[in-house]
C-alpha cells in the first residue's frame, strides 16, 4: 500500500485517463482489504470520486462503484452524512437513468441500504 499510493496519487493528479478505471479497482482492492479504521489518505480521495467528470466515461463507472461500495462498507459512519449521502442518491439517479448501466446503480444502492442505518436514510425515502 505504501508503494503503490505515490503512484496512484500521480495518476489521479495528472488524470491519465487511461489507467483511471485500473486504479479505481485497485484502491477498492486496498480498501477491501484494509484494516479498520480507514486512513485519511483514502477519504481525501473520496470527495474527488464524486465529480461528474469522472462518471462521463463509461470505463470508469464500474470501478468506480465498486469503490464506492467499498467506501460505504468500511466506512458508513463517515459516508452517512446527510450531504454524502445526497451525492450518492444522485450518482444512482444518474446510473439507473442509463440502460448500459442501471444495474451499477442498483449495486450503489444495494450498499447503501445494506451498510448505512436505515434512520439515515429515511429522510431521503418518498
Amino acid at each position: 500500500e505504501e508503494a503503490l499510493f505515490p503512484l496512484v496519487e500521480s495518476i489521479l493528479v495528472r488524470d491519465v485517463s487511461e489507467f483511471l478505471p485500473y486504479v479505481f479497482q485497485l484502491l477498492s482492492l486496498l480498501l477491501e482489504i484494509r484494516p479498520l479504521p480507514i486512513s485519511p489518505a483514502y477519504m481525501s480521495i473520496y470527495p474527488h470520486l464524486l465529480t461528474p467528470v469522472l462518471w462521463e466515461q463509461n470505463g470508469n463507472i464500474p470501478a468506480l462503484v465498486r469503490l464506492l461500495q467499498a467506501f460505504i462498507e468500511r466506512a458508513p459512519g463517515d459516508i452517512a452524512v446527510a450531504e454524502k449521502i445526497m451525492n450518492l442518491l444522485g450518482i444512482f439517479q444518474k446510473l439507473i437513468a442509463s440502460k448500459s448501466h442501471d444495474h451499477e446503480g442498483f449495486y450503489l444502492l444495494s450498499s447503501l441500504v445494506e451498510h448505512v442505518s436505515p434512520d439515515l436514510l429515511l429522510p431521503h425515502y418518498k
